[in-house]
């Protein structure tokens, strides 16, 4: 784990004369008395988003005019009691931390009008249990809002670029932080766009992290991360909780993964334009090429709507049909243009993609093109060769039917892909010879909390087992499907799938237990109904792992892998909580 202090810089109306003595008391005592609560709330890292640690802030007693941090800070400042505050945080925070076993690093702060006297970096804090396992991320730099903001403490975005790219250079700067205030609207705001988009270049040049606050949308979430932040956290991701759980909402795991989870975890998620038959074999023409030339070829093609312009080979441009004789149908425009090179009619920011891109990046970058690419259409190279056109009608068709296979063949209940495209997938990667490893998830004792707790919360249970699996996965590498009800199965290819395996299992041992009453939790389980409707204690819900290794000749079809995996599994299920079983054992066909 590791710990971030994280202050921003910023001022705080002065307590109220006559205010300071009785304000001063009643913080003293709240201090000395252990009273201050804590929120924790998750910080994702954008690009696979998996939990990368919490944000954890302070409250007062609710039944107090201490409660808000605002009130806090006042109170501190005004009684001189800045540094007995921060430490009682620092305290707090990192105990409660530690006694939820949250995973990951935390990030402390006072807010929202957190305040120091001393710049952070002049010295580093120290985790108040030395038992923890807490390290520290030393520098950081907060970009606060302009008018708030001491010199030398935070900077706005239009004054950053240079102090960011010195701090880089001199190797002073680990982690960036946003405020809210640059993010809000951000999906609507080309200035902001352009600013962040600027701190995302200078991160990654400089090695830095870069930490956005404030996400409260689907927009704005999808912006910040296509701009190159790296972490990010808002109340559309999940809001500050007392007792947080550690797992990120579905929502936001299919947006992080590739946009919408039916559509990723389709078999057509690698498949590419080329494989797709989305290239269209255009004749290319020169950019000198008269355009009552163009048009005669428009008229002898009448199918054909787009039109390459190349010089030497290299795309400079395209010609769309319906725009073409659109201009030229204009008064005078036919008289006009008619004996000028196409050159000057010609679209001259053409999109060009290579022939590997997959369908749903290529809608990506049409989307998030000028709206012209979208109507015009695109270009096709094999390195630098031309290959052909498409049009951005057609992709829109395809990407269409991909989300209408990938809905019907989609659990309900998880949107995770079902048998079909499972079966597919596993088909696919026996038939190219991968090697991967087939590792199927079940349920333990799932019946029982069913009867005790009610359908509804077993739903929630598979809901949230889906989303613990979702993240143990590399969405480039692996797939995750749900067979039906308790069962699932992921296909690794990642090389750290052990490693993943076991990982998920502790997160999901912690988010199970936020399902159980106290009582259950001590117990270590419950009394229900058997299916002889006899009443016996039943252990608390656990997962079971039994992976299987499918390597190139060992199998003839994912039948015979998909019926070693659940013998396999049987094995795990026979281990008491939550189990990981691995056939060690070399199958036939399968070289020593």
């Amino acid at each position: 784990m590791e710990m971030v202090w994280k202050h921003t810089f910023k001022t705080s109306p002065p307590v109220q004369p006559g205010g300071a003595i009785p304000l001063a008391a009643r913080l003293a005592d709240i201090l000395q008395g252990g009273l201050l609560g804590t929120l924790f709330q998750p910080v994702v890292n954008l690009a696979d988003g998996s939990i990368f640690g919490f944000e954890g802030r302070i409250r007062g007693p609710s039944d107090t005019s201490l409660h808000p941090p605002a009130r806090l800070l006042e109170a501190a400042r005004g009684a001189g009691m800045i540094g007995l505050l921060d430490r009682a945080m620092r305290g707090i925070l990192a105990r409660r931390f530690v006694d939820l076993q949250l995973p990951g690093c935390l990030l402390a702060r006072i807010e929202p009008l957190a305040t120091l006297e001393r710049d952070p970096r002049d010295q580093e804090p120290q985790a108040a249990d030395p038992g923890a396992a807490i390290a520290i991320l030393p520098t950081l730099w907060q970009v606060s809002e302009p008018d708030q903001a001491p010199p030398g403490k935070a900077f706005a975005v239009h004054h950053l670029s240079r102090a960011v790219m010195e701090g880089l250079r001199e190797g002073g700067i680990d982690n960036i932080f946003i405020d809210p205030c640059f993010v809000q609207h951000i999906d609507r705001d080309p200035v902001k766009r352009r600013h962040l988009e600027d701190l995302g270049k200078l991160a990654r040049a400089g090695g830095a992290r870069l930490f956005v606050q404030g996400i409260e949308t689907e927009g704005e979430l999808w912006m910040v991360k296509e701009l190159g932040a790296t972490h990010g956290s808002g109340y559309w991701i999940a809001r500050p909780r007392p007792d947080p759980v550690p797992l990120i909402p579905m929502k936001v795991m299919d947006l992080l993964t590739q946009g919408g989870n039916t559509l990723y975890h389709t078999s057509y998620r690698r498949d590419t334009v080329f494989e797709k038959g989305l290239i269209i074999r255009a004749p290319p023409i020169p950019p000198d090429t008269k355009n009552r030339d163009v048009l005669g070829v428009f008229q002898a093609h009448p199918h054909l709507d787009l039109l390459p312009v190349l010089d030497n080979g290299r795309p400079v441009g395209l010609l769309n049909r319906h725009q073409f004789m659109e201009r030229l149908a204009r008064p005078f425009h036919h008289e006009l243009f008619g004996h000028k090179p196409c050159a000057v009619l010609m679209d001259d920011q053409p999109l060009v993609v290579p022939r590997d891109i997959t369908v749903p990046e290529l809608s990506r970058r049409l989307v998030e093109a000028s709206r012209h690419n979208l109507i015009s259409g695109y270009i096709v190279c094999d390195q630098e060769a031309y290959l052909g056109v498409g049009t951005g009608h057609d992709v829109m068709r395809e990407i269409t039917d991909m989300q209408i296979q990938g809905a019907r063949y989609a659990n309900p209940l998880t949107q995770l892909p079902g048998n079909v495209p499972i079966n597919d997938m596993a088909t696919q990667w026996l038939e190219e010879g991968l090697h991967f490893f087939a590792c199927y998830g079940d349920l333990d004792h799932f019946k029982p909390f069913n009867d005790v707790y009610g359908f509804k919360s077993g739903d929630a249970v598979i809901k949230a087992t889906a989303s613990v699996l979702s993240g143990m996965v590399d969405h480039e590498r692996d797939f995750l499907g749900h067979i039906g009800g308790d069962d699932f199965i992921i296909l690794f290819r990642s090389p750290d799938w052990e490693n993943r395996c076991r990982s998920g299992l502790e997160e999901f041992g912690r988010v199970i237990r936020t399902f159980f009453e106290p009582v259950h939790l001590e117990k270590g389980g419950y009394e229900a109904e058997n299916r002889q409707g006899k009443k016996v204690f039943h252990p608390l819900t656990s997962l079971s792992l039994g992976v299987v290794e499918a390597a190139p000749g060992c199998f003839a079809n994912f039948m015979e892998v998909s019926r070693v995996a659940a013998e396999v599994k049987k094995l795990a299920k026979k281990i008491p909580g939550n189990s990981l079983y691995v056939n060690r054992r070399r199958l036939a066909g399968v070289p020593a």
